[in-house]
């Protein structure tokens, strides 16, 4: 549990000191084996990122409002801000439509990027 807390602290101290992480640079590989040693000292289910050019959310919710919801999701945005979300999908007036939606029902108008599943 030691060793857990130990790599808890370096993480956060590496995400609080505002250092760029660039894919396959020292800091992102020093957080990739931080990761990596919490995982084996404490497994937890990983939820992997899903990319919205191969998958969306799946809209199943109907209710009063224009086509269907998926349930609550993290999704991301093209400048990696995250948001509590749902996807809204369906037809209207012979068009399609797809549209993310912040929980408090505000338009996101950034393109998303990406989107995973909240852990229970």
């Amino acid at each position: 549990m030691n060793k857990l807390i130990e790599t808890a602290k370096e993480i956060d101290k590496i995400l609080k000191s505002g250092i760029e992480i660039l894919p396959d640079g020292p800091i992102h590989e020093k957080l990739r084996r931080a990761l990596n040693i919490a995982c084996v000292t404490n497994p937890v289910k990983i939820i992997d990122w899903k990319y919205t050019e191969t998958e969306k959310p799946l809209a199943y919710i109907s209710g009063d409002w224009d086509g269907k919801n998926s349930d609550q999701v993290v999704a991301e945005d093209k400048y990696g801000k995250q948001y509590l979300a749902h996807y809204c999908e369906g037809f209207m007036d012979g068009s399609s439509f797809a549209d993310w939606y912040e929980n408090n029902d505000f338009l996101i108008n950034e393109e998303i990027v990406r989107w995973m599943l909240i852990p229970l």
